[in-house]
């Protein structure tokens, strides 16, 4: 299956996928080959993965035969897929009537 294609766009919109999109920040390339589309992707932990477009190593791809966090790095690597961060609101979810915010920890 293309994961990469117009077709695929609303998979990457699941409430777990975009959950794999965000945990991106913590992995590193040790190796792209822009050729093949292929990377050896390492995590935190450093643990190794072969990744390409179409399968990981992980076990998470392994389980679910959904893009992983891995694919994922790749993708966006080679332009092939822009992850979207959320964006911050500008709506205060604190109240702020009495001066302070009322019923939270972190008042002065």
């Amino acid at each position: 299956m293309n994961f990469w294609n117009q077709d695929s766009l609303s998979l990457h919109q699941s409430t777990e996928q975009m959950k794999k999109q965000i945990s991106l920040s913590s992995l590193k390339s040790q190796k792209i080959n822009k050729d093949t589309r292929t990377a050896l992707i390492s995590d935190e932990d450093e643990n190794i993965f072969q990744t390409s477009l179409t399968e990981c190593t992980c076990s998470d791809f392994q389980r679910d035969h959904l893009p992983c966090q891995h694919m994922y790095h790749l993708a966006n690597k080679l332009k092939l897929f822009v992850i979207r961060k959320n964006k911050r609101s500008n709506n205060l979810i604190a109240d702020f009537s009495s001066g302070y915010a009322g019923n939270w920890f972190f008042c002065y």
